[in-house]
């Protein structure tokens, strides 16, 4: 058995699914060693007394692999006596749910009719379990589920103050509250993906509107190249300096259309006042050259 300190459980975790050697694990889906990890941290992160290990685990048919495990003692009202909690994840795990055994204390004895333990295998089983499904079921979870379902239903015999029938009954009336929980986290999660839905729908939108703006501009700037290479074409130029003024003042002509069509796009709320400035700086420069260069040529 190899274990440790619940400091260095983040190092362990990590440097036991790196070992290729005789004491590699057994898990099936190497590639989803990540989520396996992850689903780990977030227990330690919710039960920090969760102590990890790798051991051998015997199968029934006798068949011997190397599995994690982590186990911790924890306390559930209302009785005081701790339990040892140990929960195996299975070779194909994250595919079905993990094993959990629930150990008493050494004092006392399961209830022999418990509807959630096994007395004889200390194996126990929840609603969480009997619906596990990846990838929407983790460790964190099922811990919780199972420390809510003992608070209900008290381990030892000294705390039953009901019936077995009370018993049964309230095992069912924990799978109505857990159904009725699971139902309420369905509707808040389909309410919130409805209105992302909205969201993006709105922005893919506004963002249409953008190309549709950017490719009228695109256009008649291509207008106006297409005419300057028409009088270039048409005009017999005669020497260097007539030819940059035609083109300049030329380029100089659109300019004023282009800051104008700008200009409507953040009246209407399509371009925001800072992409407005930053395109003006750049066309006020390109103009002011422009213009300078019809002045020194006209001159």
């Amino acid at each position: 058995m190899v274990s440790v300190q619940p400091s260095s459980s983040i190092e362990f975790i990590g440097s036991t699914f790196s070992d290729t050697g005789m004491g590699s694990l057994s898990y099936k889906h190497q590639e989803l060693k990540w989520l396996i990890s992850e689903h780990l941290l977030s227990l330690f992160y919710d039960f920090c007394l969760f102590i990890p290990s790798a051991e051998n685990y015997i199968h029934n048919d006798g068949i011997v692999i190397r599995l994690l495990n982590v186990s911790s003692y924890l306390t559930v009202p209302p009785s005081k006596l701790p339990i040892l909690m140990t929960i195996w994840l299975k070779e194909d795990y994250p595919f079905p749910p993990p094993l959990v055994y629930i150990l008493p204390h050494s004092v006392a004895k399961i209830h022999h009719q418990h509807p959630f333990i096994d007395p004889s295998s200390c194996s126990t089983n929840c609603p969480y379990m009997e619906t596990w499904k990846y990838p929407r079921s983790n460790l964190s979870d099922l811990t919780h589920e199972i420390l809510e379902v003992l608070k209900m239903c008290t381990l030892y015999p000294d705390f039953v103050d009901e019936s077995l029938e009370m018993i049964m009954t309230n095992r069912n009336d924990i799978e109505i509250q857990l159904a009725r929980q699971v139902h309420h986290d369905k509707r808040c999660f389909r309410a919130q993906v409805e209105e992302d839905i909205e969201y993006l729908l709105g922005l893919q939108g506004m963002l249409l509107e953008r190309a549709d703006t950017l490719n009228l501009i695109i256009h008649e700037l291509e207008k106006e190249e297409m005419t300057n290479d028409d009088i270039e074409d048409v005009l017999d130029v005669v020497d260097e300096a007539s030819k940059f003024l035609i083109k300049s003042e030329a380029a100089d002509r659109p300019i004023d259309d282009v800051m104008e069509i700008i200009w409507k796009e953040v009246e209407e709320g399509r371009i925001e006042f800072r992409e407005y400035l930053k395109q003006i700086r750049n066309l006020a420069r390109e103009q002011f050259f422009h213009k300078a260069l019809i002045i020194e040529l006209g001159t």
